[in-house]
């Protein structure tokens, strides 16, 4: 049990790791809807496996997101969560940032292969 919350705090983790290495922040919304819909991300309902809500909280520099896990009730011994940290997301904002030096450099290599070669 939880197996499928914890994939699904997994995806929203990610999405929110996106978010930060685009913009350099977390969203401040506080509804995990709105924190989707912001991400261009389409959330029909943002629940966990048993009916329950997904919540989204700031945690200082990181945020949370909990499931209350099959009792509905948060707070408690069976909660799924998944911490998303300052640090981690400032990794995807780097690693990303990295990704697209990367993918320029090699577009200009071609262009300067292209436009090294004799003309026909």
């Amino acid at each position: 049990p939880g197996e499928q919350t914890t994939a699904l705090l997994a995806t929203y983790a990610d999405h929110l790791k996106y978010y930060y290495a685009t913009s350099g922040h977390f969203p401040t919304e506080t509804r995990l809807d709105q924190v989707a819909w912001g991400l261009g991300v389409t959330v029909v309902d943002p629940v966990d496996e048993w009916g329950g809500t997904i919540s989204y909280e700031p945690k200082g520099n990181n945020r949370l997101l909990v499931s209350a896990g099959p009792d509905s009730t948060f707070g408690t011994d069976d909660d799924v969560s998944r911490l998303v940290t300052r640090n981690e997301a400032e990794l995807a904002r780097k690693e990303s940032e990295e990704l697209m030096a990367k993918i320029k450099a090699r577009l200009l290599n071609r262009r300067a292969d292209r436009d090294s070669e004799p003309h026909r």
